[in-house]
């Protein structure tokens, strides 16, 4: 693990439903081991699936925080998360970016909280987060978790299929086909998941101490808030 000198400091929406978060890693696992090795593939942790909402400090724009300032963020975020209410939303597609990363999109459900709310409160509650053209996510209506990741060289599952080549260090994917077989799986993955209905109902202050720490089990700090819908609603 790398440890940050300046701790990443996110707000996420966790994925807290056991059985929709198994279902979707259990499906993502079995359709990627069909055509890549197991050591080809990062598979997020299930139990820490999440939305990235918001970045009031990221690796790349580290925003250095005393321990007044992470307290009043806690509490700002607090805040946000009492006037929101839990957001719903059904599983719409999965897709692989061109970095190698499979992400699962969602659709926000009717009467439910909104991320695009909740991200623009969420930018006026923490004045000293980097602007929006920093952040991490920045169209503020994406609704999206991180599943797996491809590493490289991609390997495939089978050391005897017609679609691998030798480069001296094992059998890896020609990149066509890869992108040929991933479109598929991710077609078929879409398919079976669409629908998938889950809700968010927290709403976490995490502090990262090391890089990536919700993703590669890594050191950090939660601070969650319950989503509560206002009285008026």
């Amino acid at each position: 693990m790398l440890l940050l000198q300046t701790p990443v400091r996110a707000v996420v929406l966790p994925l807290l439903q056991h059985e929709a978060a198994l279902q979707l890693h259990t499906a993502v696992r079995h359709a990627l081991q069909q055509i890549l090795a197991d050591e080809s593939i990062w598979y997020q942790d299930p139990t820490l699936m999440h939305a990235t909402m918001y970045h009031a400090s990221d690796y790349k724009d580290p925003v250095p925080a005393d321990q007044h300032l992470v307290a009043t963020e806690v509490a700002a975020v607090a805040g946000v998360a009492s006037r929101i209410c839990p957001v719903q939303a059904a599983l719409d597609r999965l897709v692989i970016t061109s970095t190698g990363v499979l992400v699962a999109c969602w659709q926000v459900l009717p009467r439910s909280g909104d991320p695009a709310t909740l991200r623009a409160q969420l930018k006026s509650a923490l004045p000293h987060a980097p602007p929006p053209e920093q952040q991490v996510v920045q169209d503020n209506a994406v609704f999206h978790i991180t599943v797996a990741r491809l590493l490289a060289p991609a390997q495939h599952a089978l050391p005897d299929h017609g679609a691998i080549t030798s480069n001296g260090a094992g059998q890896v994917w020609d990149t066509k086909l890869l992108q040929q077989a991933l479109q598929e799986v991710m077609e078929d993955l879409s398919d079976e998941l669409c629908g998938l209905i889950a809700e968010f109902d927290e709403l976490w202050y995490v502090e990262e101490q090391d890089l990536l720490a919700l993703g590669l089990g890594g050191s950090y700090v939660k601070h969650a808030s319950a989503l509560h819908c206002p009285l008026s609603l």
